[in-house]
């Protein structure tokens, strides 16, 4: 009896029924690869690797289980490397080539005057293409097919008019068409959009709600602004809803971003002053008509816009001052409390008795109208100065029923007056020029500083008051008109009500 592999390489070795015989075997080409359409190998040509594979098994030891044995390395199928040129091509494979970019630039409606031709592998195209760019691509898509040598490009740019304009019109067209199908949607989302809006104005005259969130007319009329804003922004939203456009809303979101960032820094000046402005109008540091100095300018205050402080100074002019200036910068109000103070500043001889030149100073300003008697008008030496010593003495005004500046003039006028009629001496600045070198005849001798002097010096007499410092202050005169003065608080007034919706001051608000 014949063995196990025995009998199996008969079995392989037997045609099968049907069999074409040795003609489907595999037939290798010159560069050992197996030619295309033939039949998978007849079981005669591997009867002697089955044969050794049953060898192997049957020798293996008893009990032993099936044991891997090592793949055996596939053996590469000859052939052209990548991107190097196959040894031999036939005319099926370019007319292959051929018809199938023929496909592409058909398909590819910008390219579909492009023609082809094939010729061992070489892809010569031609004919006109819209533009640079579309016959760049024809080469690029003739060079990615497999089976391509290489491309020569003979395709011209379509020179006429009407075949360039020919795309754009039916783009056109094709837009047109899209929006005439989307004019009922686009109805509905401007109405949607129109009947947000007018929500949003209706909201808008509700005064009483705004002006009960906020007292301040600058920040009640920001809160009505942005409940009109948000309001038909929600319109805008669900109408790009109804559109199906809500990814717009992102984009157009991010660019108002990035606007909204450059206006900033462009008019980061302009929008310093709006934000010190709602501050102040929510501070309120001054009063319509109050008299102020703002950084070394003087006037009084007409109103306060969104931008700037407007003054009137004390003769009649128009002072913008910026928000941001007002906000930041050293303010005085003169207005704020009712009462002030002046002072008068005189110098008197270093011989006066300077006891009763204080006592004359009080006792002048006193007796003036307008001088409050609480807090009472006081006096003291200030310094002693080269040829003089300067005496000040202060007094109270209330600015509700006199004029401060004229009430600060009478002191003055008063106590020289009151000064020169008790005899005081007042002496002017005295300067001693030393001259050197030899005088001429007749002419007394310079003397060095810190020597005696040989000349005669007249001693200067002590001047006695003339009168006690009650009839001095007496003799001062009788006193002008001290009354406030009206005049810029009626232009103040005037200009005020020219402009009554600009001024975002309450004279009724809380102050600083």
């Amino acid at each position: 009896m014949a063995d196990l592999p025995t009998l199996l390489a008969r079995r392989l070795h037997r045609p099968r029924r049907g069999s074409r015989g040795p003609r489907h075997l595999l037939r290798p080409s010159r560069a050992g690869a197996w030619r295309r359409g033939a039949a998978r190998p007849d079981g005669r040509a591997l009867a002697p690797l089955a044969a050794a594979v049953l060898l192997g098994l049957a020798a293996a030891p008893a009990g032993a289980g099936p044991q891997l044995l090592p793949a055996a390395p596939a053996e590469e199928p000859a052939g052209p490397a990548p991107g190097s040129v196959a040894a031999e091509t036939g005319p099926e494979e370019d007319a292959a080539i051929e018809r199938r970019l023929e496909a592409i630039f058909a398909t590819a409606g910008d390219l579909e005057g492009v023609t082809v031709e094939v010729e061992s592998g070489v892809v010569r195209l031609g004919g006109e293409a819209l533009s640079v760019d579309d016959a760049a691509r024809a080469v690029r898509l003739a060079r990615s097919l497999a089976g391509v040598v290489d491309v020569v490009d003979h395709v011209t740019v379509v020179r006429d008019v009407r075949r360039r304009l020919a795309p754009a019109l039916a783009t056109l067209r094709e837009g047109a068409d899209a929006l005439i199908g989307l004019l009922p949607l686009l109805g509905v989302a401007a109405a949607l959009v129109a009947l947000f809006g007018l929500l949003a104005c209706w909201l808008a005259r509700w005064d009483w709600l705004f002006d009960r969130l906020s007292r301040n007319p600058f920040a009640g009329d920001w809160m009505r602004r942005g409940a009109r804003a948000a309001v038909t922004l929600v319109g805008v939203v669900l109408a790009l809803e109804l559109l199906g456009a809500t990814a717009l809303v992102g984009a157009v979101l991010g660019a108002a971003g990035l606007a909204g960032l450059a206006v900033g820094f462009a008019f980061r000046d302009t929008v310093e002053n709006y934000i010190a402005g709602i501050l102040l109008s929510l501070r309120q540091p001054f009063a319509p008509n109050d008299l102020v100095e703002i950084e070394g300018r003087e006037g009084k205050v007409i109103r306060l816009t969104p931008r700037a402080t407007v003054l009137m100074t004390l003769d009649g002019n128009h002072v913008r001052i910026p928000n941001a200036i007002v906000f930041k910068g050293i303010m005085v109000n003169y207005t704020r409390n009712p009462r002030r103070r002046f002072r008068v500043e005189v110098g008197v001889g270093t011989d006066v008795d300077l006891a009763g030149a204080l006592d004359l100073g009080l006792a002048t300003l006193g007796r003036l109208d307008g001088v409050l008697a609480e807090p009472p008008p006081s006096a003291w030496i200030e310094r002693l100065g080269d040829s003089s010593v300067a005496i000040v003495v202060v007094g109270w005004v209330d600015q509700r029923e006199h004029d401060f500046a004229k009430v600060r003039s009478e002191g003055i006028r008063a106590v020289k007056e009151a000064f020169d009629a008790a005899g005081f001496d007042m002496p002017e600045p005295i300067y001693r020029v030393l001259l050197r070198g030899t005088p001429p005849a007749g002419e007394p001798r310079a003397v060095a500083p810190g020597q005696p002097s040989a000349e005669p010096v007249e001693e200067r007499a002590r001047p006695t008051p003339a009168l006690p410092p009650e009839q001095a202050a007496a003799a001062a005169g009788p006193q002008r008109d001290t009354s406030p003065d009206v005049d810029i608080d009626h232009e103040v007034a005037a200009d005020r009500a020219a402009a009554p919706g600009e001024d975002l001051l309450d004279p009724a608000a809380p102050k600083e």
